[in-house]
């Protein structure tokens, strides 16, 4: 898998295919692979005539992972994405960011819009303003008894292990504050962007609270989805092909 520098660390990403770029970010304690390879994202993007590209963010698939929190904050990983950009010649891309990778997308298109063509951020929504607390998930991460934990989180961890994650790494990730935009802040992102998630993703609220900020914005719900198995959803999948063969108007 190709790799390149940034800062002090190896970055892997995947890609696939000629035309304009789409860089695909990942969610939290995912991968390149388990997102946009394993559902089709690649192969269907680069079918579709446009030039496919995944990252695994730090502490994420096969890059580096370091298990300090700062190397995690907002800033750090967004210049992670522009390095990458930097890497592969590109100036201008379509961004499609999964969870934690659509919080990065948005941070791009605030800090660095002239590198943003459009934007689709799925399974986000009204979360994207607030502050999270993952006290019962880094609890979970460093050993705690799971009797005393909620279910749901005792089942996230268990899934999280077992595609290879490096406890400490998601620790310092979620260790690392990350500043939410506030909905003003979002008015200036005047391009095109779709704001999607599942029916029946109970984590993020819902996305019309974000579309609403913005000037060229959709809010999409994907029926008889939730919060990860909306990627493999044909519908969504369709749905973003004609957005960004339209050139991602909204």
């Amino acid at each position: 898998m190709p790799g390149f520098t940034s800062g002090q660390l190896k970055l892997n990403y995947q890609e696939r295919g000629n035309g304009f770029p789409v860089v695909m970010l990942h969610g939290f304690g995912m991968s390149a692979h388990l997102c946009w390879v394993a559902n089709g994202w690649l192969e269907l993007l680069s079918a579709r005539g446009f030039r496919a590209i995944a990252l695994d963010s730090r502490g994420h698939g096969l890059s580096d992972k370091p298990i300090v929190a700062s190397e995690y904050a907002a800033e750090v990983m967004t210049r992670d994405v522009i390095n990458l950009l930097d890497h592969l010649d590109i100036q201008r891309a379509h961004f499609i960011g999964h969870s934690m990778g659509a919080r990065t997308a948005f941070d791009i298109a605030l800090k660095y819009p002239e590198r943003l063509d459009s934007l689709i951020g799925v399974s986000v929504g009204a979360n994207l303003f607030e502050h999270v607390q993952p006290t019962a998930l880094i609890a979970a991460l460093q050993g705690a008894d799971p009797a005393d934990l909620p279910p749901a989180v005792v089942r996230t961890v268990n899934t999280l292990l077992s595609v290879g994650n490096k406890n400490e790494a998601l620790i310092a990730c979620l260790s690392s504050p990350r500043p939410v935009p506030r909905p003003d802040d979002l008015r200036s992102i005047d391009k095109p962007v779709l704001v999607v998630c599942g029916e029946g993703d109970g984590l993020v609220g819902h996305p019309r609270v974000v579309a609403s900020t913005l000037p060229r914005a959709q809010a999409i719900v994907i029926p008889n989805r939730e919060h990860t198995d909306v990627l493999a959803s044909s519908e969504l999948q369709e749905l973003v092909s004609a957005f960004l063969a339209d050139g991602g108007r909204a």
